[in-house]
């Protein structure tokens, strides 16, 4: 599988990868103050390339990909952050790991 170079982490649901394509994090929305989520992003990706997983849906609204990304140790990224309290589940939009997220948000409320 292909990996990717992230360029600029732009929020905790948002990249840029290095050949300037915009990647949603699918599933997930970013808590009003996430600073100390985009430093653990950081972290957690620095000098790392990621995958990328499509679902149903590739696209929002302004063309951006929707992904669920990974760390080639198999971190799912999307989950991790909602573990960490980082992010919290997107109820706006369906995808096949519904199920999987919203027993992440079940466990922080």
């Amino acid at each position: 599988k292909e990996g990717y170079n992230i360029k600029e982490i732009l929020d905790v649901d948002t990249l840029k990868l290095d050949n300037d394509l915009i990647v949603k994090l699918l599933g997930i929305k970013p808590k009003k103050d996430n600073i100390d989520g985009i430093n653990y992003l950081k972290l957690l990706t620095k000098g790392k390339k990621i995958l990328l997983q499509f679902d149903d849906k590739k696209y929002d609204k302004l063309g951006n990909l929707l992904c669920y990304v990974y760390l080639y140790n198999k971190t799912f990224i999307n989950t991790n952050l909602l573990s960490k309290g980082f992010a919290d589940v997107d109820l706006t939009i369906n995808h096949s790991k519904e199920k999987l997220f919203n027993r992440y948000r079940i466990s922080n409320e």
